[in-house]
């Protein structure tokens, strides 16, 4: 009955371990061109889908880069990556809403935090 416990109580920490470090990211798009897709990078993996907005849970805190697909979606598409505060990508560690801009010639990341 001892090992019943211990593998219960394990189950139930590695729950609300997991679950503390998993954030919810939200992209949205304010551009003056048509917007085809948005998303951003984590560790080598490429999230987004078709659309100005696209939102995605329980990914792990780390280095985000954020960026727009602008002229359709594979023929004419351009891929622009956007900016914060001058740097390619922005690390994250908490629930965030992502802004990304881009007024014809670049592009902008604002963040702000999001309530889940």
């Amino acid at each position: 009955m001892n090992k019943y416990k211990k593998a219960i109580v394990f189950i139930i920490l590695m729950f609300f371990v997991s679950s503390t470090f998993a954030i919810q990211v939200m992209v949205s798009s304010q551009s003056t061109e048509k917007v085809y897709a948005l998303g951003f990078r984590l560790n080598g993996k490429d999230y987004g889908g078709p659309g100005s907005s696209y939102s995605r849970s329980n990914l792990p805190a780390g280095v985000y880069t954020f960026g727009l697909r602008l002229g359709g979606l594979i023929f004419s598409a351009r891929d622009v990556g956007c900016y914060y505060h001058g740097k390619k990508s922005v690390a994250l560690s908490k629930d965030t809403r992502a802004f990304l801009r881009y007024n014809g010639h670049s592009c902008s990341v604002s963040l702000s935090p999001s309530p889940r």
